[in-house]
Parts: structure tokens; sequence; C-alpha cells
């Protein structure tokens, strides 16, 4: 009981600071140790930490954890999480989602590497579906996405251009099918090709 007092005023600290850099993979936050520390919060306190800036790289198993905690306990204008290239499991992915797709009033920029095409295909698809796209981070940027970005059908205002090495980019926007006034601009570029397949970073910005 001592220690779990100990604990609950150090994660108070904590959560009165704003730090100007966060590396959140150094230590381990279990947020059902947070949610039990926590089940009698009777002065509403928020239990979430403030920073500018925020990195994850995400390595082992215990970092969906880290992920979790993220999404319920972080408020960071910055965060950018890397993915070893080997380590992009449905639980991890699917927290990530969640950060993105509902994080707009916790995170102004969030920063993605080493997702899997299909991620990335799973976001734009939220943005034209969502019936509450406002719940959505309005500014995303995927670094190091292998394979071909392919344009959406109802993509607007389309901009190709070819560059050095016969590298490709793409400009375009897209619009929210349930609430059209609510725009995206999408911006694809291919930053070099290995063995034939694409390596592309992506920018995506609400405009509205």
């Amino acid at each position: 009981v001592e220690d779990m007092k100990i604990a609950r005023y150090i994660l108070e600290q904590l959560f009165k600071c704003c730090f100007e850099f966060v590396q959140l993979d150094k230590v381990i936050f279990n947020p059902q140790m947070i949610k039990l520390l926590f089940d009698e919060n009777k002065t509403n306190m928020p239990l979430q930490i403030h920073s500018l800036s925020a990195h994850l790289f995400v390595l082992t198993k215990s970092d969906n954890c880290l992920l979790e905690f993220i999404l319920n306990h972080l408020i960071s204008k910055e965060f950018t999480v890397d993915f070893w290239k080997f380590n992009r499991r449905m639980q991890n992915i699917n927290i990530l989602f969640g950060i993105l797709t509902k994080g707009e009033d916790e995170f102004g920029v969030v920063s993605c590497r080493h997702v899997p095409l299909q991620f990335y295909n799973n976001i734009i698809k939220h943005i034209e579906t969502s019936e509450n796209i406002s719940k959505m981070v309005k500014e995303i940027r995927f670094g190091d996405i292998r394979g071909t970005l392919n344009l959406i059908q109802c993509a607007e205002n389309v901009e190709n251009k070819v560059g050095d090495k016969n590298l490709k980019s793409t400009k375009y926007q897209i619009s929210n099918n349930h609430n059209q006034e609510i725009k995206f601009s999408i911006y694809n570029q291919e930053v070099q090709i290995t063995y034939g397949r694409p390596s592309n970073d992506v920018e995506i910005k609400r405009m509205n």
C-alpha cells in the first residue's frame, strides 16, 4: 500500500508538469496501474502529461502499453512514433489509428514512420467516410511508406510532378462524405525506389 501511495504521488507530480521533450520508450507506463491508482480521483485532476514534443520508438511487445498510455494520458504539440520495421503488431496499429482519428484535442502534429501501406489507406478512407471527422488530428505526417500510393476517385485539384531520378509527387484534396466543407490536403512524394518499389513520404493537413 505504501508503494502505491509513492507511485501515485510521483505520477501526480508528472501530471502537473509541462515538458519540452519526452522520450517515451525509456520508461514503461502501465495504463492499468494508473487506472488502479486513480480509481477514486476525487480531485478530478487531469491525468495527462503535457509536452511540446514527444517521441516513441515501438520496439518491443510492451510498447502497446506505451501507445495506450499516449492515447489516454498525453497532450503534446508534436508527437512522433517510429515503428521498428518488424514490430507492426495489429494491437499497436489499432491504438495508433485511435490516436490519429480521435486525438484532435491532444495533438497538434503526429508523425509516423514505417507504418504499413494498408494503414495509410485506412486513414484516407476514414477521412472520406467518417461521421465524426472533427476529432481527427489536423496534421499527420507519414515517413517511409513502402509501395505505390493510388489516387482515390474523389480526389480534387490534383497536381502531379516528376522530379529528379524520375521520382513522382502528387498533391490533391479530398472532402468528407458527410460534411463536404471539411477538406484535407494530401501531399505524396516518392523519396527513393528500392527493388522497383517506391518509398513515400506523405503529409496530410486539414484545410478548415
